[in-house]
């Protein structure tokens, strides 16, 4: 690992993809390890997500909203498993996600000169609050006011 931030002029190609590697292994480490523990929560993880599913979520309390009701159905014989993993993984990498730019930013920081590193580390961090806004503006809005229309919309009572 480079120290002090510093970048040497012994590193050669080759050293530098060794510490890229070593990067990469760390953040495959950490999104595992939250993968798992998001796997083994999944009572709580998917009570959590698919609250907007009933009509006493807060947006739909908010808006006022006529109560509805969804019914989800799984047709595939592996839909809930390969359902419970996949959310677990992107669970995993969105919990992780601060000791990956981390890891990153302390890849790229020796390379940088000292302005750079001082501007660049507001703006990772201003980007990192953006997407955790991001994130929450999905799960309160952009997510539930679509899905309670699509699951209420009908043709007809016929179809």
């Amino acid at each position: 690992m480079m120290d002090k931030g510093e970048v040497s002029d012994n590193f050669t190609f080759f050293l530098y993809l060794e510490e890229l590697r070593g990067c990469i292994f760390k953040i495959l480490i950490a999104v595992i390890v939250f993968s798992v523990l998001a796997f083994v929560f999944k009572d709580f993880l998917f009570t959590f997500l698919l609250a907007p599913k009933s009509p006493t979520f807060i947006t739909y309390k908010i808006l006022k909203a006529s109560p509805f009701e969804i019914t989800l159905i799984n047709t595939l014989i592996t839909g809930q498993f390969m359902m419970h993993l996949k959310v677990a993984v992107l669970v995993g990498v969105i919990l992780s996600s601060p000791y990956i730019l981390y890891v990153l930013y302390r890849f790229i920081a020796p390379g940088l000169y000292s302005n750079e590193k001082r501007y660049s580390f507001r703006i990772v961090a201003a980007a990192y609050v953006m997407f955790c806004i991001g994130v929450a503006v999905s799960y309160l809005f952009i997510f539930p006011l679509p899905l309670r229309f699509l699951a209420t919309y009908s043709v007809s009572e016929e179809v």
